[in-house]
């Protein structure tokens, strides 16, 4: 469970992989392949195609969550692959332990007639406590993976665009934890139950946690009683407006010791992709679309869409003057600056780009890039090619963010607004 609930395939390919030629590296004494028999005899599970195609997945999945955008994608649907590959995986341990009794019942047969024996004695002898057992996985590595989804989404939330590097770091965490611990589950299975419980233990603590604070950022509208963020300007079901505003974290997060700048919360709500006005989550990455909660459409104010450009561009001096300092540490400093830069003066414009064009300019700027990256060979390059960077970064996510404003939502606007008055549907309160 708490090892299929960090990969789907990975952790499936090793214990194959252990289980076919486990025996011939000397491990048949130790662990699982001891205790279930297993001598490498082939099974379905174990068998050259299953092994390959497993293989295949796994460098596949490995290589998906090494991209910020297809993490994303899979944090939204691997939750539901993982549960399927845990019960496939423990079928598989049992026809692999079942392959040297079947082969010795039926006789010596052909490679293809032992898998086949296999998993017809599988079948009639292990079917009913192996489909409990494998229930049981799948469901316990749903929750187990559940939490996780859920913990990494907030990383995700917080740094969607892999700006700071964290979520491929937990990536290449998450990659080792499933194939080595895997492999010490069956070697040492008691040592990595200890673990494995603690680990999940702490994942579920942590989702707790987080739960509790996400709670704790709302309280009750003073007007009909329906929680809100304390971050918002106000209320998103009845619009009320909000009279102790604090301010937005860094995380995107109501920072309650901290009240908010009324002029420009709005622009802030909006850099964390949150509901200008009721502080909620927008799911979508474009500028144009209807708040879930109170209906209202951000970015269809043209007022608000040149406040939000002129606020980010406001930080472009002081971005290009700490670019151009980092940058005059040879080779060294580029790293932290271009962080610095994406963090300031990107994220706020990309986070409301659609997962197709951002990868298309992400391209494009690193083909763009390379060439200045080049230059860095040459002591204080850094100083011009950094800035000039930033600057050309800002300005190409700056016009494709404006393009995208022109588009119209292709939602409608929630049953909350539908029975207000046409005026107020999707518009920001001080707008109408």
């Amino acid at each position: 469970m708490g090892l299929f609930a960090s990969r789907a395939f990975v952790p499936a390919f090793v214990a194959a992989v252990v289980m076919r030629w486990g025996p011939g590296w000397g491990l048949d004494d130790v662990g699982m392949l001891k205790a279930l028999g297993i001598t490498g005899a082939p099974s379905w599970f174990t068998s050259d195609a299953c092994v390959t195609i497993l293989g295949l997945l796994a460098a596949l999945e490995i290589a998906a969550t090494k991209n910020a955008d297809a993490r994303a994608l899979l944090n939204e649907v691997d939750q539901y692959a993982k549960p399927a590959m845990a019960a496939l995986t423990m079928f598989g341990v049992w026809s692999a332990s079942d392959a040297e009794f079947a082969e010795g019942v039926i006789g010596v047969l052909p490679g293809e007639g032992v898998v086949l024996a296999s998993v017809l004695v599988g079948v009639s002898f292990g079917s009913i406590w192996g489909g409990f057992v494998a229930g049981v996985t799948a469901v316990g590595t749903f929750f187990v993976a559940t939490t996780r989804s859920f913990l990494v989404g907030l990383v995700i939330d917080a740094d969607q665009d892999d700006d700071l590097g964290v979520q491929r770091l937990v990536s290449w965490a998450e990659d080792l934890w499933a194939a080595f611990g895997l492999f010490l589950l069956i070697l040492f299975p008691l040592v990595m139950l200890a673990l494995i419980g603690l680990a999940a233990g702490l994942v579920a603590l942590l989702r707790w946690w987080a739960h509790r604070k996400e709670e704790a950022s709302r309280v009750p509208c003073v007007n009909c009683g329906k929680l809100m963020y304390r971050c918002a300007m106000g209320c998103g079901h009845c619009r009320m407006v909000n009279e102790n505003v604090c301010d937005v974290g860094w995380l995107g997060q109501s920072d309650v010791d901290d009240p908010a700048d009324l002029e420009t919360q709005p622009h802030q709500l909006a850099a964390a992709r949150r509901c200008a006005w009721c502080a909620e989550k927008l799911d979508e990455r474009r500028p144009r679309q209807y708040c879930p909660v109170c209906g209202v459409d951000s970015f269809g104010d043209p007022e608000f869409v040149r406040g939000y450009v002129n606020r980010v561009a406001q930080r472009l001096p002081l971005v290009l003057i700490v670019c151009g300092l980092l940058g005059a540490v040879w080779v060294v400093g580029v790293i932290p600056a271009v962080i610095f830069y994406r963090l300031t003066l990107v994220a706020p414009l990309r986070r409301y780009v659609p997962w197709g064009r951002n990868l298309l300019m992400k391209w494009g700027l690193r083909l763009v890039f390379f060439v200045l990256l080049a230059t860095q060979i040459v002591p204080f390059a850094g100083i011009v090619t950094v800035p000039l960077m930033a600057l050309v970064s800002f300005l190409a996510y700056r016009q494709l963010f404006l393009g995208l404003t022109d588009d119209e939502p292709v939602r409608k606007p929630t049953e909350v607004s539908a029975d207000r008055p046409a005026a107020e549907r999707g518009a920001l309160p001080g707008a109408v």
